[in-house]
């Protein structure tokens, strides 16, 4: 994939069992129904350091997690890049999540 694309997809987006990374990059919060498989992405940000935006208890998807009900998980994913704002706006305008409303336009 060449580096104009990347973020463009949600597939572009990786995660592991291990949380996420404390390294720079762009990350998105997503919500998926276990029972009928449909995923949602919510939000799409970026920062200097993953590990510490994403655990902040005032951030969206600590507020989504723990306000997750079954059949829905929310979950992070994220790639690691130094050229976090390019590709997070990139991401914004084409996957459009439902609650970045300042860039979907």
């Amino acid at each position: 994939m060449e580096a104009k694309d990347l973020g463009s997809s949600l597939s572009d987006f990786g995660g592991s069992e291990f949380g996420p990374p404390k390294q720079p990059g762009v990350y998105v919060v997503c919500e998926v129904n276990m029972i009928n498989g449909r995923e949602v992405c919510h939000y799409i940000g970026s920062s200097k350091n993953i590990y510490k935006r994403v655990m902040n208890s005032c951030h969206i998807y600590r507020c989504l997690y723990d306000n997750a009900q079954w059949p829905s998980v929310v979950y992070t994913k994220w790639i690691v890049t130094d050229d976090y704002a390019a590709i997070e706006k990139r991401a914004i305008r084409s996957i459009r999540p439902r609650r970045n409303i300042a860039h979907n336009g």
